[in-house]
């Protein structure tokens, strides 16, 4: 259902004036789901995912991760600045080659994060977008289809 729906729905509850509970109910819920997030909650939604991924690389890698550490080699960019959102040096990079881009949002607009972590691109790194919303268990990553079969077979034949 579209959020102009609701809005409509809404202002027609709103006009019934009922006492039924369930309706107040569903009144509250569509106040606080069309109510928009205010700029500093995004962004800090964006930073936690930013250093749950700095956290997952750590505990895969066995490379430590010391938030807000300038000497950690996993860092999490801070909002705002150019670049990708995860820093990745010395041994974690050649561990986890990837410029990562971090996006934390209800409705994903695929193709701008991806010509964002394209531009991001370092070295000869893979790019990757690694998206989460409130509806999803874990957060899923995006990659160019080659990059994904390149470190497939490269797992699975180190492996044999």
């Amino acid at each position: 259902m579209s959020k102009d729906k609701e809005k409509q729905i809404l202002a027609f509850l709103k006009g019934l004036e009922t006492k039924d509970k369930e309706c107040q109910a569903l009144i509250a819920y569509l106040e606080k789901d069309l109510k928009p997030i205010k700029v500093r909650s995004a962004k800090n939604k964006g930073l936690r995912l930013q250093h749950d991924v700095c956290e997952q690389i750590s505990q895969a890698s066995g490379i430590p991760y010391v938030r807000g550490s300038d000497d950690s080699l996993i860092q999490s960019r801070p909002g705002g600045q150019h670049g990708t959102d995860i820093i990745l040096t010395g041994e974690a990079h050649d561990v986890f080659p990837y410029s990562i881009e971090c996006k934390r949002t209800e409705t994903l607009s695929l193709l701008p994060a991806v010509e964002q972590a394209k531009a991001n691109v370092k070295d000869d790194d893979d790019w990757l977008v690694v998206y989460d919303n409130s509806k999803l268990k874990e957060p899923l990553v995006f990659m160019e289809f080659s990059a994904f079969l390149k470190q497939y077979f490269r797992r699975r034949y180190a492996d044999k």
